[in-house]
């Protein structure tokens, strides 16, 4: 059964020239003026400000929910490889590999990942649960993630709430 998640209508008078500006934006990436409000609102409240300013309020971390729609974000994707990248090291042959013995364990060599998920706000069970079941540990991500192909799987997984 599918699961209403966005259940608060919310209604914006603007003037032409920014309702345009936001028209043209949503139209290039191909999402609904909704998703990009939602996406604006979520920066402000759960990411901190550009420039090393500080946070207006403490805020929660993301809700599962929450998290999973911000997957979305192939930018935000990209970050968290790249993040990755940076936190691993290559082994001879040039593949990233964990740090230590852990990758024996997939679900103890995930602390780089606890860490973005921290610093994004994010909830970092969810992100973990979904790497793993695909990939295993943190390594394997960084390796072979194909950013398009997992964020059509989160759209069918959001698809199906």
């Amino acid at each position: 059964m599918k699961k209403k998640i966005f259940t608060r209508p919310v209604t914006l008078v603007l003037n032409e020239e920014i309702f345009e500006q936001i028209k043209q934006i949503t139209d290039s990436k191909d999402i609904s003026i909704s998703e990009w409000v939602r996406k604006a609102i979520d920066r402000e409240l759960f990411q901190k400000k550009e420039g090393g300013g500080e946070m207006k309020e403490q805020t929660p971390v993301a809700t599962p929910a929450l998290t999973v729609e911000r997957l979305h974000d192939s930018d935000l994707l990209k970050e968290y490889l790249d993040y990755l990248k940076s936190k691993l090291k290559k082994n001879q042959a040039g593949d990233y590999c964990c740090p230590s013995s852990t990758s024996i364990n997939a679900f103890n060599c995930w602390d780089n990942t606890e860490e973005f998920c921290k610093e994004k706000r994010l909830d970092s069970k969810t992100v973990v649960y979904l790497f793993t079941v695909d990939f295993g540990c943190e390594s394997n991500v960084a390796n072979s993630l194909n950013l398009d192909a997992f964020r059509s799987r989160i759209q069918k997984l959001w698809k199906g709430r």
